[in-house]
């Protein structure tokens, strides 16, 4: 796609994150000058999301720990017979189970894995942690278990092999398994996971899929005889890519069940092979989660089918209703192959019977490639040899009748072997080329799809929408902020609360900085200070009463947000000396990440709308912000001047906070809605503190400001107009700007 202006670059990013994310907005300066001007994306075709967000995170001061999980077992494929029949190569390992629980109880959220290449050295991934379920995900089973079935659900990584920006990685922890991919350019997929048969100790091999003896059984049953021209359009992708997500509901049938022995064992196969495949979306620009896991653990109508069609029949018949907007079947009738049916938001169903693995050899990359293509036809796109693309109706490769499959939708002339294939091709038939997982799905599926899922109806944000913390300063709880001060030089706190009237309370000392939120989840903003010269915070709650908690230093700078999704704000700092964060969650206990470089200003705010407050920093002498999203992975955002006020809040109402800086030298609002798009708004003057929110209760955050010189409020309310009064004295602090620095 040309971009209609030199000054304006956008280009997409995610993470995690599946995971998981996001927009990559290059800003320029002058992109504030004029309302006018707008945001162009950059469509390059090589650009993935996933290396953007570990190269973007390096940026924002994040430091990756170092892992040993895997010993030298002292064994080779050369002395294991079974093996020697199903791989060329690959190198045996022992997991270090300590190593393993002190990772997963440490919450460990930027990992070094270092790993053997097969070929005597170490190639070392470059991950970071991403959370893979949907708000409200859960278990579910056919019958009641006296077992929980909410185990087994690990922890899980995305990223890349450290210097390499065109590879690609997902890896999942368990107990007892280590699971995943690594892939890069030159050598393909590489296969990690835990030996079948009998293994007590839990030895792991890693291999390349290039060295299996046998080719990918998988084969698709969806047939794509369309007929219809593709509007070049729909080959461009849109310009906020990740504006709608999927959630996914995975069906375990009662084949699977058995194979794994139990619920817990199912879950860890379910989400090993979903984090694999929702990081090849997300590198695309595809945001998908995982919605719900329902697991047969009685037998299942879903049996005796003998073709695709069949067993689809059968899906469609015992799940007319799930939760989620892609039903996907995971079973183990190898013949029948993956078939989808329909589109998502009209009756999209999938189905992927799989091979858990071959001669004790984990074969999850086979799973994962019928995973994500049966998806990816639901989410809209054809296969690769189908006479659909290139904007005439032909195909983009010749796999599918090197193979034996004739061109879909034919005639239509013929089509190249690719080096290397994507994941809507039957590339994967034969080992050259077969398919690369850091190919993605190529430039043209991939567009396809960020189109298709941009304009269907049903979709949503990842998130679970506007969350308690999204309503500043309410202290009366009607979901409207209310115009207050914090007056340092007393400790007063002085409302004019929006339903309950005039209120004012001594909380605090000179020296106390203001810290409003919502920590007693009731919906109702508390008046709360931190203490830097104690590193103490005290609490007034609405519902619970006083407390005070040392929590923090000296230097810090209080952050508190919602940082697990309780509905309760959570004692956060932000250390400026050593890019640190130290987070005491209500419900997930504690948090200490490095994200961040003296000078950065906290700017926490939940910008992927899943409920959850994400950290955040805001650089003033570069515009630089940088977002670890908890659902999408991290964004880099270049938004805003030196001397510019970060001014973040939700402005078009779609539950996602946006981007937004306040200049006081022009007292111009400078905005990037996730939604609605740019925007500048002159609205205050040199001296004015910003103070954002949603004054008139429509679920759009106002421009707002407060004059210290004059005790007046300004407000812009999106609904109710224009409100101006005078509440407050010089040197007072905006209770709904008290988390702007």
């Amino acid at each position: 796609m040309r971009n209609r202006n030199p000054r304006f670059i956008v280009t997409t990013l995610t993470l995690m994150s599946i995971a998981f994310a996001v927009i990559w907005l290059s800003i320029g300066r002058a992109s504030m000058n004029s309302e006018k001007q707008t945001l162009v994306p950059n469509q390059e075709s090589e650009h993935h999301y996933v290396p953007d967000m570990i190269r973007t995170s390096k940026s924002a001061g994040v430091e990756f720990e170092r892992r040993e999980l895997f010993e030298s077992s002292g064994r080779s494929i050369a002395g294991d017979a079974q093996l020697g029949r199903t791989l060329n190569d690959g190198t045996i390992l022992s997991l270090d189970h300590a190593a393993v629980n002190r990772l997963t109880r440490e919450n460990v959220e930027f990992l070094t894995l270092p790993l053997p290449n097969g070929r005597g050295g170490t190639v070392e991934l470059e991950l970071m942690k991403v959370n893979i379920f949907a708000p409200g995900f859960s278990v579910q089973t056919s019958k009641p278990t006296r077992q929980p079935v909410n185990e087994g659900l690990g922890v899980h990584y995305r990223g890349i092999v450290k210097g390499d920006e065109h590879s690609l990685a997902a890896i999942s922890i368990f107990e007892h398994e280590v699971m995943g991919f690594y892939s890069a350019e030159a050598e393909g997929n590489n296969v990690i996971g835990r030996l079948g048969g009998k293994n007590e100790t839990d030895r792991h091999i890693v291999y390349a899929e290039r060295d299996m003896k046998v080719s990918s059984p998988f084969h698709c049953e969806t047939k794509d005889d369309t007929t219809t021209s593709v509007p070049p359009s729909m080959l461009q992708a849109p310009d906020t890519p990740q504006a709608n997500c999927v959630k996914i509901y995975e069906e375990a049938n009662y084949d699977l069940y058995q194979n794994k022995g139990s619920v817990p064992a199912v879950n860890s196969f379910v989400t090993g092979i979903f984090n694999q495949s929702a990081t090849l979306f997300n590198n695309d620009g595809i945001s998908v989660v995982l919605s719900q896991i329902f697991v047969w653990n009685s037998p299942s109508p879903i049996t005796g089918a003998t073709t695709s069609s069949q067993q689809m029949d059968q899906f469609f018949a015992a799940r007319p209703t799930f939760n989620g907007d892609v039903p996907h079947l995971l079973a183990l009738q190898l013949a029948l192959g993956g078939v989808a049916r329909g589109r998502v938001c009209n009756n999209g169903h999938a189905i992927s019977n799989i091979q858990t693995i071959y001669e004790n050899v984990p074969t999850y990359s086979w799973s994962v490639e019928c995973f994500t293509h049966e998806t990816g036809h639901v989410l809209g796109s054809e296969h690769t040899h189908a006479c659909f693309w290139n904007g005439n109706d032909t195909p983009i490769d010749g796999c599918g009748p090197a193979a034996g499959y004739p061109y879909e939708g034919g005639p239509c002339g013929t089509a190249p072997i690719p080096a290397s294939g994507t994941i809507m091709s039957y590339c994967h038939l034969s080992p050259n080329p077969g398919i690369n997982f850091a190919n993605g799905f190529g430039p043209q599926p991939r567009a396809y799809i960020q189109t298709f899922i941009a304009n269907v109806s049903c979709l949503t944000a990842c998130g679970a929408g506007v969350g308690a913390g999204n309503i500043r300063s309410d202290f009366d709880g009607d979901r409207k902020t209310d115009v207050g001060v914090f007056r340092a030089s007393n400790g007063g706190w002085y409302l004019s609360q929006s339903t309950a009237g005039f209120a004012g309370t001594a909380f605090g000392t000179t020296g106390d900085v203001a810290a409003p939120a919502d920590y007693d989840g009731d919906t109702k903003t508390d008046l709360a200070v931190f203490r830097p010269s104690n590193g103490t915070w005290y609490l007034l709650r609405s519902q619970l009463g006083f407390t005070a908690v040392g929590f923090g230093a000296n230097g810090d700078v209080p952050a508190s947000g919602d940082f697990d999704g309780d509905d309760k704000a959570d004692l956060a700092v932000f250390r400026p000396s050593t890019g640190s964060w130290y987070i005491q969650q209500s419900r997930d206990g504690f948090l200490g990440l490095s994200f961040g470089t003296n000078g950065d200003v906290p700017v926490v705010e939940d910008y992927d709308g899943d409920g959850r407050a994400d950290v955040a920093v805001y650089r003033p002498t570069t515009g630089g912000w940088y977002i670890r999203q908890s659902a999408l992975g991290f964004i880099g955002i270049a938004f805003g001047a030196s001397g510019d006020k970060a001014a973040p809040a939700d402005y078009d109402g779609d539950g996602k906070t946006d981007v937004a800086v306040f200049r006081p030298s022009n007292g111009t609002w400078y905005i990037q809605r996730s939604t609605l798009g740019f925007t500048a708004i002159p609205f205050g003057a040199s001296g004015d503190k910003p103070a954002p929110g949603d004054y008139d209760g429509d679920g759009r955050a106002d421009v707002a400001v407060f004059r210290p010189s004059t005790g007046g409020w300004y407000v812009q309310r999106s609904t109710s107009g224009f409100l101006g009064l005078t509440f407050g004295a010089n040197g007072d602090v905006p209770t709904a700007g008290a988390y702007i620095p």
